[in-house]
């Protein structure tokens, strides 16, 4: 957290509250144990307060360098509430859970009685600590009635639908804090995170539609009311905190939910006794696909009876009738208390073999399905290690869910796991199958929930370490996590994966080299992202490489057999040659013997007769042999091969190299994977941080198909447009084209032309390079306080659209009149260019467009080219017009939702004032001259150095004496003089010279004189904005929300027969009246007649006022403020309007 800016506002505060100062040197043993987005918390031991104690310091995002300031808080050692209830829900009885909503109330409770808004209420924010919930991270918190307004922060699930929705101007307030509330009471019901298994864009969407959480089977129905009437999407239907608090003391247990609909997602089985809270033991959990509800004996086996760690007894492989129980030395206490259910084997029917020792079974007669992992018992400690990694991994909607042990034979060491029934096919099998038909928004929800898996193992310290396309199960269109035969806790010691090539595909190159003896977190990160370019290709890893791999090793053994078969014919040939000699020897000495052999005739054939049987069966058994030879010749053939590309691809792995890119993946989502399958290990993301990229891409897909819808396909790419008739792919290709053909003369000024040309995604955000000479008779227009405008006709007009068939930019605005803005001061080019770039984000929102810079060769200036205004500034504009009330109204409401627009982009004007409003008609006024305009607390130069810019009379009195920055209170402040300028037709203070002594008038509650017969709403509404207390000034969202009220009132007065009860169009009625019946005089001044002191200053100037006084209101300002808003509440709620 940097203090560089307020180090001595906070010392002053630190002082005022008795803020006790530690000096970091006076912790030990300090260890990051969380990070989010907006900072880190450490734990340290305190030697001063000899305990343990969390040190946050908060994120700087412009300044990684700056001095950082850490708070001390109370240690809390028993987690967060989501982790609590991960790793303790089924201990949980309801007397605990009501208790535990009771302490979230009362510590939200408190902090509204002190008029705080936490605004980031959420389970991850709430911690325990011996056996006590204490509320956290006040990051968000705000007094209630600060002007600092909602921005982005917190988390979807939890967050009020109307802040969802509108996330700028939507001011979260206490009701907000109640939906919250409302939530976290949901969760301690279910024991999960609310719409755990979405990504964040399908919670919102959930949410703003209406959407919640269905009841949990078992909880109290007032309970249930409770969080109901909470969550409701109106503010005002909501309870007070008070009233929560109330109801939680009066909850009653007789009448408990239940719901038998099978399409629920979950349905929760509890033992219920004699409607008694002390008897109410929550059991399992259950998917929806198989549970309807019946009557439940509380002992009955099919449900499992409750056993601890320390008294299993496990009988072990090679002892049998024997069975050991677990020594107190040999585990951590912490596992000995823990229960898991044994089911009694009776109870499972219809068993059916799905694979190697798994079967699908059901229970409660065939009304509970579940599935079967057989295995046998050789070493206590590896079985209890499994059972420990089990129940520590508690329940997610995106892993296989884990009831329980069983036993056949209880003398036996075979066991068996009961898991969560799936009827699924492995991710593997789903991406062959359905590739094609999935689209990119499914593949990112598919991602998104298999590392939201393995951020619920890892936020357990466990490591899966099996990680595949095979071990994960896709089940209701839901990723299941499963296979967990290799997953292990963080401090356990690894299992050799080397004989597995499925395996090895997704292991860690670290691991593989043998350079890291265990598994780590970053050895999943690595599979994830070899599990997310599977997502991508529907390829098997590496299969292509296996393939080739394959394919060469077969071809080198054909050509070593076609070898040796050469040799052994050139062998044989030599062998004929000696077998012919020897049969001519033989013949000759069978002429000789003929005789004999004749004799011996028949005794051969006699021999014969008898052998032959012999010589066949011979010849049969020497087949076989020949047989099993090849068999056995061919599978040692296999296995070496096999080895071999084992060999081969652990090596490509290990080197570095990775599968590529599949063309059409969005370019975010490669990058992911690729951080994620990062050689190095330290420089691959945490879990956390792949969820949060993951999302960001998610919706930039969803913006992309929202574009699509709006604004159709490019014809020339076939993408999605990004603005109407606008492809930035196309289009910037174009601009880039073209940027040798054209040259301001200075280098920063063409890249700054080109930067913006090519991020372009509409016409409204291109700026273009405009030879002067295109620009027709130039004249001077106008001047301000740094500038003289003039105007010319550009006979080009603005790009609009690439044309098609015609080949060339459409352009818009031909031949128009066009104001040319030059500084009259030394102003810099980076100053220059930062008032393009400032007003050039706002154009098309009630800023004046901006189409391009050109440059008068003959002063050798530069000029900005923007949007012409016919009718001048503001000021000018009412010196010569009179404007009726519906124009007014008009104006007030356009200028206060262009200035919503530069607060909502976290900006604030700092210049806001007549001359820097500017009508293209009667009621179109756009806000133009941003020298000033920054981002919140981006540039506080001018504030250190005393230094203020601007028109005296619309600059806050907490800027003009120095007590504070400029704000976007200031800004409501400046809207609030020139509502005054408009409504009334006058500038502020015509009359006396703007000089210090009006600076310190202004600093002591001196205002412009709102006429009194000006509409009570108008009144209130300036009054309310140049208050001088800051936090009471409305938000220029809550201006803007009233003005739009007031304008669409108007309107329907003015139309007959439509809102004749209008209040506002009454209050104009009669104020119209009242003026009417004023008779002129030769005195009387009008705004086409006043005169103005020769030192009343208009313009902005530099102003270095020193010692002006702390701002104050007026002594009656206060006084007549509150009667105008007693008197506003009062007509708001009734139709009488006769005080008004």
């Amino acid at each position: 957290m940097s203090f560089s800016n307020n180090k001595k506002d906070l010392t002053r505060i630190a002082e005022d509250r008795k803020i006790r100062k530690f000096g970091y040197d006076t912790f030990e043993n300090i260890e990051q144990i969380a990070s989010g987005a907006f900072g880190t918390v450490n734990r340290a031991y305190s030697k001063e307060l000899e305990k343990q104690v969390a040190l946050k310091c908060l994120h700087n995002a412009n300044n990684h360098l700056a001095e950082k300031c850490y708070l001390v808080l109370q240690y809390a050692k028993d987690d967060n509430l989501r982790n609590y209830l991960r790793n303790n829900f089924k201990d949980l009885d309801w007397k605990i859970k009501i208790k535990m909503a009771q302490d979230i109330t009362n510590g939200l409770c408190y902090m509204h009685k002190a008029n705080i808004v936490h605004r980031d209420l959420h389970s991850k924010n709430v911690l325990v600590h011996e056996g006590r919930l204490l509320i956290t991270d006040l990051g968000l918190s705000q007094p209630l009635d600060t002007n600092s307004n909602s921005f982005a922060g917190g988390m979807y699930a939890y967050s009020d639908p109307g802040y969802l929705r509108n996330q700028i101007r939507y001011k979260r307030s206490k009701a907000s804090d109640v939906y919250s509330l409302g939530v976290l009471f949901w969760e301690l019901s279910s024991g999960r995170p609310p719409f755990n298994n979405l990504p964040s864009l399908d919670i919102y969407r959930l949410i703003i539609s209406g959407k919640r959480e269905p009841p949990v089977n078992g909880t109290p129905e007032d309970y249930i009311k409770i969080y109901s009437n909470a969550w409701k999407d109106n503010p005002k239907q909501r309870p007070t905190i008070e009233n929560i608090c109330d109801s939680l003391e009066n909850i009653q247990f007789e009448n408990i939910y239940y719901n038998s609909n099978e399409n629920n997602q979950y349905i929760q089985i509890e033992v219920y006794t004699n409607n008694q809270l002390n008897n109410f033991k929550p059991m399992e959990s259950y998917s929806g696909d198989s549970v309807s509800m019946m009557s439940i004996e509380p002992n009955n086996l099919s449900f499992g009876t409750s056993i601890s760690l320390e008294n299993l007894e496990i009988a072990v492989l090679g002892n049998p009738g024997e069975s050991s129980t677990l020594s107190l030395n040999s585990y951590d206490q912490k596992w000995l208390n823990i229960e898991l259910k044994k089911y009694g084997y009776n109870a499972f029917e219809n068993l059916e073999e799905i694979g190697k020792s798994i079967h699908n079974a059901t229970l409660m007669n065939g009304r509970m399905k579940v599935t079967l992992k057989s295995i046998v018992v050789d070493s206590i400690e590896l079985f209890v290690n499994e059972l420990k990694k089990h129940l520590s991994i508690g329940r997610h909607e995106n892993i296989i869910e884990f009831y329980g042990i069983s036993q056949k034979d209880l003398s036996s060491s075979n066991y068996i796991l009961v898991f969560e029934y799936l009827n699924g096919v492995t991710l593997r099998s789903y991406l062959k199958s359905n590739f094609k038909e999935l689209k990119w928004s499914y593949k990112l929800t598919l991602a998104l929930q298999i590392v939201k898996a393995i951020e619920h193992f890892h936020s357990s310290d466990i490591i899966h370490g099996d990680m595949s396309s095979e071990n994960i199960l896709i089940h209701n269109n839901t990723i299941k996590i499963s296979n967990f035969g290799i997953s292990k806790l963080a401090i356990e010691p690894s299992i050799n994966l080397l004989n597995s090539l499925g395996l090895i595909k997704y292991s860690d190159p670290m691991f593989l080299k043998g350079e890291v003896k265990f598994r780590t977190k970053a050895s999943d990160i690595y599979s994830v992202g070899v599990l997310l370019w599977e997502i991508s290709s529907e390829k098997i890893p590496y299969e292509l490489l296996e393939s080739v791999l394959q394919h060469r090793l077969k071809a080198k053994e054909a050509k070593d057999e076609l070898n040796a078969k050469d040799e052994l014919n050139a062998e044989g040939e030599l062998n004929a040659k000696d077998e012919l000699i020897a049969k001519n020897e033989l013949k000759a000495k069978d002429e000789l013997n003929v005789k004999d052999e004749l004799n011996a005739k028949d005794e051969l054939i006699a021999k014969e007769e008898l052998n032959s049987n012999d010589e066949l069966n011979a010849k049969d058994e020497s087949g076989s042999k020949d047989e099993f030879r090849l068999q056995d010749k061919s599978r040692l053939k296999d296995e070496s091969r096999s080895q071999n590309i084992l060999e081969k691809i652990i090596s490509y792995i290990t080197e570095g190299k990775r599968e590529k890119p599949i063309q059409g993946t969005p370019q975010n989502y490669v990058k992911i994977y690729q951080d994620c399958w990062n050689q190095d290990p330290e420089q691959r993301p945490n879990i956390e941080k792949v969820i949060q990229d993951l999302e960001h891409v998610t919706k930039i897909i969803v913006e992309t198909i929202d574009n699509f819808k709006k604004y159709g396909m490019c014809k020339e790419c076939q993408q999605a447009n990004t603005g109407f008739k606008w492809c930035n792919s196309c289009n910037s290709k174009r601009f880039q084209e073209e940027f040798d053909k054209w040259t301001s003369g200075d280098q920063e000024i063409d890249e700054f032309i080109q930067q913006i040309q090519l991020m372009a995604n509409n016409y409204e955000e291109v700026i273009e390079w405009i030879p002067y000479d295109e620009l027709i008779n130039p004249v001077y227009f106008d001047k301000g306080g740094f500038s003289m405008i003039f105007k010319a006709i550009w006979p080009v007009g603005y790009i609009y659209f690439w044309n098609y068939e015609e080949k060339n930019w459409k352009r818009k605005s031909q031949r128009k009149y066009v104001c040319l803005k030059k500084f009259v001061t030394d102003t810099n080019k980076s100053e220059y260019l930062l008032e393009i770039k400032n007003q050039f984000k706002f154009r098309g929102n009630g800023a004046i467009s901006i189409y391009g810079i050109t440059k008068n060769p003959t002063e050798n200036e530069y000029m900005m080219v923007m949007q012409y205004a016919k009718y001048g500034s503001l000021r000018k504009m009412l010196h010569t017009n009179k404007l009726n009330w519906m124009q007014k109204i008009r104006n007030l409401f356009y200028i206060v939702s262009g200035l919503a627009k530069i607060h909502e982009a976290g900006f604030i004007h700092k210049d806001l004032h007549s001359r820097n409003i500017v009508n293209e008609s009667l009621t179109s006024p756009y806000i133009i001259d941003f020298g000033l305009c920054e981002l919140i607390g981006e540039n506080r130069e001018y504030f250190e150095k005393k230094n203020i810019i601007g028109v005296l009379e619309t600059i806050a009195p907490e800027v003009l004496s120095g007590e504070k920055e400029y704000t976007k209170a200031a800004d409501v402040y400046s809207f609030g003089i020139i509502a005054y300028e408009i409504v009334t037709g006058f500038p502020p203070y015509p009359d006396i010279p703007h000089d210090k002594d009006l600076a310190m008038k202004i600093c002591n509650g001196l205002r412009p004189r709102i006429p009194f017969h000006t509409p009570k709403l108008i009144t209130r509404m300036i009054m309310r904005c140049w208050d001088a207390r800051v936090t009471h000034r409305p938000t220029i969202e809550e201006l803007e929300d009233e003005l739009r009220k007031y304008y669409f009132d108007y309107d329907d007065y003015l139309r007959e027969g439509k809102n004749k009860d209008s209040k506002i169009g009454i209050q104009i009625k009669k104020a119209e009246e009242f003026s009417e019946n004023q008779e002129p005089t030769n005195t009387t001044t009008t705004t086409l007649n006043y005169q103005t002191h020769p030192q009343a200053i208009y313009t902005s100037r530099l102003l270095n006022y020193s010692e002006l006084p702390k701002p104050k209101n007026d002594e009656n300002f206060e006084r007549e403020l509150e009667e105008f808003t007693k008197s506003f509440t009062h007509i708001m709620n009734n139709d009488d309007i006769d005080e008004f």
